[in-house]
């Protein structure tokens, strides 16, 4: 079954859409099926932001959350979110470029295996792309076997560089 059989809609995300890409997370985890790249990294994590309905609400939150929600595509099914992906364009001084990554990407359980995740990949490189960005990334976990497949399936290429990290 394809997303055409579906009549998937992927669209840029917005904030109201915040609540039902972390629900969609909770799903996904509740599941068992994150995979080993993302088991410990949750949509939280990358918009460094719970919702908060209330009036005091930090505009300052808000305005952070807005940045990475405008680098965000969804994917719907009868008007319900059944996916997303997330998104930065960051410039890198040292190669003097514009470089996309992907932070996460998540697709509800019912809709995994639907092609709902290749709509979504196609989406973001040609936002992208229309932003003038020529090179995309995404950190995979190096044991995350069936993800780095999906990934070198739209043409994605280990690179020989290894990051180390220091948690201070």
């Amino acid at each position: 079954m394809s997303t055409a059989d579906l009549e998937i809609k992927v669209r840029p995300m917005s904030f109201m859409d915040l609540e039902a890409v972390f629900s969609i997370d909770k799903e996904i985890r509740a599941a068992g099926k994150t995979s080993a790249t993302y088991k410990d990294f949750t949509t939280q994590q990358v918009l460094g932001a719970e919702i908060d309905k209330s009036a005091s609400a930090k505009r300052s939150s808000k305005l952070e959350v807005a940045k990475l929600v405008d680098l965000g595509i969804v994917a719907e099914h009868q008007g319900k979110i059944c996916g997303f992906v997330l998104g930065r364009q960051t410039y890198i001084a040292e190669r003097d470029i514009e470089e996309g990554e992907i932070a996460i990407m998540g697709v509800h359980p019912d809709y995994q295996g639907k092609l709902v995740a290749t709509e979504l990949i196609d989406r973001i490189c040609n936002l992208f792309r229309s932003r003038g960005v020529h090179r995309v990334r995404i950190g995979l976990d190096p044991s995350d076997k069936e993800l780095q497949a999906f990934f070198e399936r739209f043409d994605f290429r280990s690179q020989p560089i290894v990051y180390y990290n220091k948690n201070l």
